[in-house]
């Protein structure tokens, strides 16, 4: 992206980097240079020179020439690297160095030799897994109902009566679950004998003081007619 020849819009960096030809080459470059950088070089503050320029584009085409050889057995290999290609196209070449030059060609010819992809990348299916299959068991003169048991005499014996207790003590619930409830209806009947009779009371006792109070009516209408 730094070191082209013009600012299109398919040679321009994705955003936050802004571009710019900082690694353009304003006058032929004569001289030997390194492929690799150094990391005081990197951090350094020092203006960028001619050679600091080749430097970087130099180890740049190397890092590129790496992954081409490890990348270039994938499918999508041709779609991965096709943007390089097209920023080598747009770049000034004619200050660089012969050596250069021949590493930009040989990235551009291998990009160019990468094989075509043969379909669409399809995502590989998740194996079924097949349903867990197991063998019945046969036994020989079963009796339905009946547990097989297997063991020691005395763990046997210790299961047995386990087995017993627990069912006694499901039974002493039951019956007491049944006696709590009996227990229960016989007070309600009590309860309710009890309000019967004593509904009874107070009606006989509020008919009793009906009468009195008729009879009681009567005596004063007849003291009213003698008088």
């Amino acid at each position: 992206h730094v070191a082209g020849k013009s600012s299109t819009a398919s040679c321009r960096p994705l955003p936050p980097c802004k571009g710019g030809a900082l690694l353009a080459l304003n006058q032929p470059f004569k001289g030997d240079f390194p492929d690799k950088l150094k990391l005081s070089e990197v951090t350094s503050v020092i203006s960028i020179d001619e050679k600091f320029k080749v430097t970087c584009l130099a180890a740049t085409c190397t890092i590129i020439l790496k992954l081409l050889d490890l990348y270039k057995e994938l499918a999508s290999a041709r779609e991965i690297f096709h943007p390089v290609n097209q920023l080598i196209t747009n770049m000034a070449v004619d200050n660089l160095p012969d050596r250069l030059k021949k590493k930009l060609t040989l990235i551009q010819e291998e990009i160019r030799e990468l094989p075509d992809k043969s379909g669409a990348v399809v995502r590989p299916a998740k194996p079924v897994k097949m349903l867990r299959m197991l063998e019945p068991e046969i036994e020989e003169n079963y009796t339905p109902g009946d547990k097989k048991r297997t063991g020691n005499k005395t763990l046997l014996e210790e299961q047995k009566l386990r087995h017993k207790v627990k069912q006694e003590r499901k039974g002493a619930r039951k019956e007491i679950r049944k006696d709590a409830a009996f227990l229960a209806n016989q007070k309600f009947r009590e309860r309710r004998e009890k309000d019967e009779e004593r509904k009874a009371r107070t009606k006989n006792l509020l008919g009793n003081l009906a009468n009195q109070e008729g009879d009681y009516q009567k005596v004063q209408r007849k003291k009213k007619k003698k008088f």
